[in-house]
């Protein structure tokens, strides 16, 4: 599941969607917990279709989460 494409994915108004993270199956439990994920990166495309009249306020809306965060 590692790299899914998530472009076709319609959340809608409203609505969350839920991501997890699987490590790749060639890694055992130790090598997992040395390399665990620091940040992840959601990309937004910013082209909407022409018939939505919502605009993102930002040029690049996309973000990225510090997943060592505990707050």
């Amino acid at each position: 599941m590692a790299g899914q494409d998530l472009r076709e994915t319609a959340a809608g108004h409203g609505n969350g969607l839920t991501f997890q993270i699987f490590p790749e199956e060639k890694l055992d439990a130790a090598a997992v917990a040395a390399a665990t994920p620091q940040k992840f990166l959601f990309e937004v495309d910013p082209k909407l279709d022409s018939s939505v009249k919502a605009r993102f306020s930002v040029l690049d809306p996309s973000f990225r989460v510090d997943l060592t965060c505990r707050k």
